[in-house]
């Protein structure tokens, strides 16, 4: 049984570690559903997460290689649940839509209030069968599988790029193929591109005009690719560089020209704390003494970045401004109201402004009104637990609630951190 909770106590020197980062589960995630098409794909180094571990389960139930709990044949339907899991139900969404049967598709009660809307409204301008289970543009969905014929269809781009990446992955299985345009302003982008450079190099062959993809049919190649480790994870060492003096982190097996946008992490901390270096093993990280009195930066393109500077930013009491927020309302909890909770338990103020705005104002010390242990709710979110963790650095203890939630993207977390000297008890 996982503890209800963590106690954090800072390490009682500098952090001098050499960490193996997780596989991507973004890189990892892609390139199962491409492998579903075509199962002489390999993949090598595939992520230990969670979510792609659940994500194979129901692919192989989807393609009956596997029952379990998930398999409900006997009513002729079979029910698969993702879970907490966004990226798993937007892509088997559309997986699901092309792949012959009667499915139900089901999720955690977080999961039923993840709007699917605007994936579903382009799989049925595309020909998909699906109907709402319960309440109108959420989960569960009713899909009644078939060949569709596919075509031209308009997305919103600012909401979630996992809904573009979906109906990208399955284009080339589309009687007509796709022309996908995007529309609004485009949110994380890196991660579209991403999908469009493994499909590129699973052998399909894509057309880029502007905010539009044209993806003809045509037939995913039987490649071998490697998952790179997960830049994301990578993002919590240069917090913990940035907030202890005269540590030196070794990431092993980063290396330039990574698909991920997460890779932008190393230019920002330059800003704030962290210079790092290529090397031979890997990416060496080391504290440097900042400089700065704002900062400013957009997070449209990496939001999964955004609470690891938020709270760095807070700790190190430089005022700033982060911009681009509009996704995290619909990640696994809404975010941003959990940077600001979670902040002001331990300490800290955050304050949100117009148009998905963050503003960290700037304190020299926490507020004498917190408890000498802040407790630190997760909201069953593994970065809320990852970000917040390294704040015991400043010399303050933390609980963190649901340790066990990180084993969505970083099973090895709290392994690594006791790696790296710190204390955990629980």
């Amino acid at each position: 049984m996982s503890p209800q909770q963590y106690t954090i106590h800072a390490p009682q020197k500098p952090i001098k570690a050499e960490i193996t980062l997780p596989a991507s589960k973004s890189f990892a995630n892609r390139l199962l559903i491409m492998r579903s098409f075509n199962s002489f794909m390999k993949i090598d180094n595939i992520s230990d997460a969670n979510d792609t571990v659940l994500l194979q389960k129901l692919i192989n139930v989807m393609q009956d290689k596997e029952q379990g709990n998930f398999s409900k044949k006997e009513t002729g339907t079979i029910v698969l649940d993702a879970g907490p899991a966004g990226t798993v139900y937007r892509f088997m969404t559309a997986r699901l839509a092309i792949e012959s049967g009667n499915w139900i598709l089901t999720g955690s009660d977080r999961m039923k209030e993840r709007p699917v809307k605007l994936l579903v409204d382009a799989l049925k301008t595309l020909g998909a069968d699906i109907e709402y289970g319960e309440k109108e543009g959420f989960p569960p969905l009713f899909i009644k599988g078939k060949k569709i014929k596919g075509g031209a269809v308009t997305i919103d781009a600012g909401v979630s790029s996992q809904y573009i990446s979906a109906l990208m992955m399955i284009a080339p299985a589309l009687e007509n193929g796709l022309q996908l345009t995007l529309g609004g302003t485009i949110s994380s982008l890196p991660y579209i591109e991403m999908t469009a450079r493994l499909m590129e190099e699973t052998g399909i062959k894509i057309h880029r005009h502007k905010n539009s993809y044209h993806i003809p049919p045509q037939d995913y190649a039987s490649k071998q690719l490697t998952v790179e480790p997960d830049w994301s994870a990578a993002s919590y060492w240069f917090q913990m560089v940035a907030l202890n003096q005269d540590a030196e982190v070794l990431l092993k097996g980063l290396t330039p020209n990574s698909l991920q946008g997460d890779s932008a992490v190393r230019a920002l901390f330059e800003h704030i704390g962290v210079t790092s270096q290529f090397t031979s093993e890997g990416l060496l990280l080391k504290h440097i003494q900042d400089n700065a009195n704002l900062f400013t930066a957009d997070f449209t393109d990496i939001p999964d970045l955004a609470q690891t500077f938020a709270i760095t930013l807070a700790a190190k009491g430089i005022p700033s401004k982060l911009k681009g927020l509009r996704s995290l309302r619909i990640k696994e909890t809404d975010r941003i109201t959990a940077i600001i909770n979670e902040l002001a338990n331990a300490g800290y103020q955050a304050i949100e402004r117009d148009n998905f705005v963050l503003e960290i104002p700037q304190q020299t010390q926490r507020l004498s009104t917190q408890p000498s242990i802040p407790f630190i709710h997760t909201y069953h979110d593994h970065r809320m637990a990852m970000c917040f963790a390294p704040l015991v650095l400043t010399g303050t203890p933390l609980q963190i609630e649901n340790p066990a939630v990180v084993e969505k993207s970083y099973p090895k977390y709290w392994e690594h951190l006791k790696q790296a000297g710190f204390l955990i008890e629980g």
